[in-house]
């Protein structure tokens, strides 16, 4: 059987492109013949039919991530397709994205398209599973994100963003800066606990800025209002992994305050590096950390703050915390996401043969 991959080349769709490649490896263990597409880097170009060669007798599984720029589907059997979502910026948070929010409308109808291509979607939770259903999609899938946890420990320092390094509190966010990911509350609860909870607490942002420059401008505008600067709110940019668990492991806390995280990538990493999580109750966060970690009912700034000074300060319960997250993350082991992922496409084949 061969499975072919449609996977994004577009840096600011690198997670997808990632776990395709570790889908790959898992494909090509079950002795079946696994090939993956970069789709084209330029927003503007839609992948043509001549570009590749596609068997219309393969499983064609097409990675959508953001805006990806597609026309239309390859003209290939519905029944041998599966599209695989892993983020969209909610419909409701699109007029936040600044006077050209076009390409991000765009990918709801580009969706709309596919609904009817394909014999299958997958999410990888029920935040993106629903968004699938509403737009067309039937038979519906969700497999956890797909980490390699096997890596070796990372051994670099965090890059000179943290130059005025001390022994205060550091809390950490990773994810994409565009509205939904509700960077404005972290930085209000940091404020809440610079100046009241525990004096001396930094934030860092990672993530891409230029997703949304109106968003990271209303970001700066937050900052000057809470009369907060470069020291006390860090944004590093994007990260490779191995950068971002380097700051994983310099900070103390890892807060998500997100409306619309739909894999959990980040959560799982903060976990795996042994940090305390306390997240917003929604998107992946629910299904990743179950009763693992810390999930928040509401975004209320000082109830987040308090919590993250318990952390700080009651190490028996952070321990506890930690602990309960490292046992969290055997459900998301290779070998049970290789089951998930073997069994879905091996019923799909059967369908279709």
């Amino acid at each position: 059987m061969k499975v072919i991959q449609l996977a994004p080349d577009s840096p600011f769709a690198r997670p997808a492109a990632e776990e395709a490649e570790r889908f790959h490896k898992l494909i090509a263990s079950w002795g079946w013949e696994s090939l993956i597409y970069p789709r084209q880097p330029t927003e503007d170009r839609a992948i043509s039919q001549d570009s590749v060669e596609i068997d219309p007798l393969a499983l064609l599984i097409y990675h959508f991530n953001y805006f990806s720029p597609v026309e239309r589907l390859f003209d290939h059997p519905p029944e041998r397709t599966v599209v695989f979502l892993h983020q969209l910026i909610p419909a409701e948070m699109i007029p936040k994205c600044g006077p050209t929010p076009n390409k991000f409308l765009m990918a709801y109808e580009h969706l709309k398209q596919l609904s009817s291509r394909c014999e299958m979607a997958i999410g990888h939770s029920y935040a993106a599973t629903d968004c699938l259903e509403q737009l067309g999609f039937y038979r519906l899938r969700r497999i956890p994100y797909l980490m390699d946890f096997a890596k070796p420990e990372c051994k670099s320092k965090p890059a000179k963003a943290l130059r005025h390094d001390n022994d205060s509190p550091l809390l950490i966010f990773a994810g994409d800066l565009l509205p939904g990911s509700n960077a404005e509350d972290l930085i209000k609860t940091a404020w809440y606990c610079r100046n009241f909870t525990d004096p001396g607490t930094r934030l860092i942002i990672t993530g891409y800025r230029d997703l949304c420059p109106a968003y990271f401008s209303r970001l700066l505008e937050v900052m000057s209002e809470f009369d907060l600067g470069e020291d006390e709110i860090i944004f590093t940019g994007d990260l490779a992994d191995e950068e971002l668990i380097a700051y994983f492991k310099k900070a103390d806390v890892f807060l998500q305050l997100s409306s619309h995280d739909w894999t959990g990538k980040h959560l799982l990493q903060a976990m795996r590096c042994g940090l305390p999580v306390v997240a917003l109750g929604n998107g992946a966060a629910t299904e990743v950390l179950a009763d693992a970690g810390i999930l928040l009912g509401d975004t209320i700034h000082s109830a987040a703050a308090d919590i993250v000074h318990r952390l700080l300060t009651d190490k028996g319960w952070r321990t506890t915390i930690v602990n309960r997250q490292a046992a969290r993350l055997e459900a998301f082991s290779y070998d049970s996401i290789d089951l998930q992922l073997r069994s879905h496409l091996s019923r799909l084949l059967k369908q279709s043969d």
